[in-house]
């Protein structure tokens, strides 16, 4: 695979050993930062913060720094970044029920309300849409352009861009094709214009993000249907107290230009309340379980 900097990208790990400090270095930074704002250091309460690794390591905290200060301000609380070097790997810790908060797909929604009780806080009320991308002029037209060709997807269990995605083509499309997975949604739009998969998967949302460079040259040949947001869920273990500041705080900033801006940035935009029942347990009923990877490593 190619990259625009000469270097690989693999899941939310960079792999060059000046970037890999790079980002060990950001993330001692952010950290410290955060730290800093305690007016009270000592009664400052710290959580972990687990994001789905959609992207790059650097790039998750920049978006993620304006809420999380935000956060800091109004509650006193600190939310630091756990970062993950793979889908797999941050499928493995909600698993275990270790990081204190976690944003994550639906799939993973449901997967940890099962196996460890995480409460949904907060979604977008925008849908996600996962769509389907090839170059554009590229020799790939129409879905039957892709039979038996190389589909790159960011990982077994990314549920608008994989998960989802996958069950349509095979189910509704009857489009036979193999699957590559690449780590992320950004490696997936470099495999697909380097010629290194004939389409990919990603979401709108995704997409939107990339440099106009990349963006401009790539175009959306399906998409699904409307998807509930990714929501912000708290580990059981958190007091109710804590997960209704950390409410209170994202919807007053979705209240203000600039918050929802900010809000917007980590697909958070106004912040609605989340709810299992209502938003996330009729995704259930789409019976994706074939589609999805029990045994992540």
């Amino acid at each position: 695979m190619h990259t625009d900097a000469g270097w690989r990208v693999s899941g939310a790990q960079i792999t060059s050993p000046l970037a890999a400090l790079i980002c060990t270095l950001f993330y001692a930074l952010i950290g410290a930062l955060m730290n800093a704002l305690a007016s009270t250091p000592a009664l400052a309460m710290t959580y972990t913060l687990a994001i789905v690794p959609q992207s790059t390591a650097v790039d998750i905290g920049i978006r993620w720094a304006p809420v999380l200060e935000k956060i800091h301000k109004e509650t006193g609380f600190i939310l630091q970044i756990r970062a993950s070097s793979s889908l797999a790997d941050f499928d493995n810790e909600i698993a275990a029920g270790i990081p204190d908060f976690a944003f994550l797909n639906p799939y993973q929604m449901i997967r940890s309300a099962k196996l460890q009780r995480y409460v949904p806080l907060v979604r977008s009320s925008r849908p996600t849409v996962g769509i389907l991308v090839t170059r554009k002029n590229g020799p790939i037209k129409t879905l039957a352009d892709l039979k038996n060709q190389t589909v790159a997807f960011p990982a077994p269990n990314g549920f608008a861009s994989s998960l989802f995605l996958r069950a349509l083509l095979t189910e509704k499309e009857q489009l036979q094709f193999t699957a590559h997975y690449v780590g992320n949604h950004q490696n997936v739009y470099r495999h697909v214009l380097h010629n290194d998969a004939h389409a990919g998967g990603g979401t709108e949302f995704t997409l939107a993000k990339e440099p106009a460079g990349i963006r401009d040259k790539l175009t959306v040949l399906y998409r699904t249907p409307d998807i509930i947001a990714q929501p912000l869920v708290a580990n059981p273990r958190i007091p109710r107290q804590v997960s209704d500041q950390i409410i209170q705080a994202l919807q007053r900033m979705a209240r203000t230009p600039e918050g929802r801006s900010q809000l917007q940035q980590v697909a958070l935009d106004d912040a609605v309340t989340a709810d299992y029942a209502r938003d996330y347990a009729p995704l259930e009923q789409l019976h994706l379980q074939p589609y999805a990877a029990t045994n992540l490593k």
